[in-house]
């Protein structure tokens, strides 16, 4: 199994929840770029991507960040490992965790035209409308997959098993 997941804070919570059931044990993949905003034509060519980087570019301009971070990460070389896993693990799934919010979906959207050979094979964690509980025992609906507890994302998992479906061919964009 591996996880997918669209920012870094996710990350960090699902190393928790795997230190806390080893059957969620797997690599964690995070596709990090914010897909919601910024030019996406041609984004599957060299010229497209390029343009995108210049974007971004020149948003960071003069900012805290700077330039030096346009370019420290290609999503696309993040999907090309994801893929290559799924090759070489042919009985194992990927599980793509979402929140309902601006960032996941938009990498969701993004992320999924390019998994369509392993549909059947990629499972959604889908967080939207699903109750939790937070640290002071109160119900409340999460944003973003980090929002939970480690031990919610367990119980997310063991609660999905016997209802989580794979994505069925019509649903990928």
């Amino acid at each position: 199994m591996i996880h997918i997941v669209f920012q870094q804070a996710d990350v960090e919570l699902l190393k928790k929840a795997i230190e806390l059931d080893e059957t969620l044990n797997g690599e964690i993949f995070e596709i990090k770029d914010e897909w919601g905003v910024g030019p996406l034509k041609d984004i599957d060519t060299d010229e497209g991507w390029s343009a995108r980087e210049d974007w971004w570019r020149m948003l960071l301009k003069g900012s805290p960040y700077g330039e030096k971070t346009v370019g420290s990460f290609d999503d696309r070389k993040t999907v090309e490992a994801i893929k290559k896993w799924l090759d070489e693990n042919e009985n194992s799934e990927a599980w793509i965790w979402m929140g309902q919010n601006q960032h996941d979906v938009t990498g969701y959207f993004w992320l999924m035209p390019q998994l369509r050979p392993y549909q059947g094979r990629l499972m959604i964690i889908y967080l939207n409308n699903l109750p939790f509980i937070n640290e002071k025992g109160q119900l409340f609906y999460p944003w973003a997959v980090h929002d939970i507890l480690p031990k919610e994302a367990v119980k997310a998992k063991k609660l999905s098993r016997g209802r989580l479906r794979s994505v069925p061919r019509q649903s990928l964009p």
